[in-house]
């Protein structure tokens, strides 16, 4: 299908949920990875156990050099987990300045600090909010 076709049948399928909305439709946009030049729908997967096995090497940074991307993430395939990991990775950048040694020392006064939990395989699992 083309964009204007996925487009078209989404838009079919959500007025059978919720009449009236391609009255309010006002536009859309669709990607289709597969038709990417540079993605091609790939991505990546693990195997029963490697996941355990290779997840917590995956993202670990080496030297200055940071790890960001659903495939370092516990969502692999998913957009949340890209978004997650381009956190985490900003995180531990900002973590390796000066000022973002400072916040984690607590030494800048209102700044919060953005801490991690730990999944039992020991790699970022998600992020606890900021106390203000």
């Amino acid at each position: 299908m083309n964009e204007q076709d996925r487009i078209g049948f989404v838009l079919e399928e959500m007025e059978k949920v919720l009449p009236g909305i391609k009255e309010n439709f006002e536009g859309g946009v669709s990607k289709c990875w597969d038709e990417d030049e540079w993605e091609r729908g790939a991505s990546s997967w693990y195997k029963p156990g490697q996941m355990q096995e290779f997840w917590p090497h995956v993202a670990r940074p080496e030297g200055r050099v940071h790890f960001a991307g659903d495939h370092t993430s516990p969502w692999i395939r998913w957009m949340q987990g890209a978004l997650f990991s381009g956190i985490r990775a900003a995180h531990e950048v900002n973590e390796k300045t000066i000022f973002g040694r400072a916040a984690a020392k607590g030494t800048i006064p209102g700044c919060p600090v953005l801490a991690y939990q730990r999944s039992p395989l020991g790699t970022p699992f998600g992020p606890k909010f900021p106390h203000f």
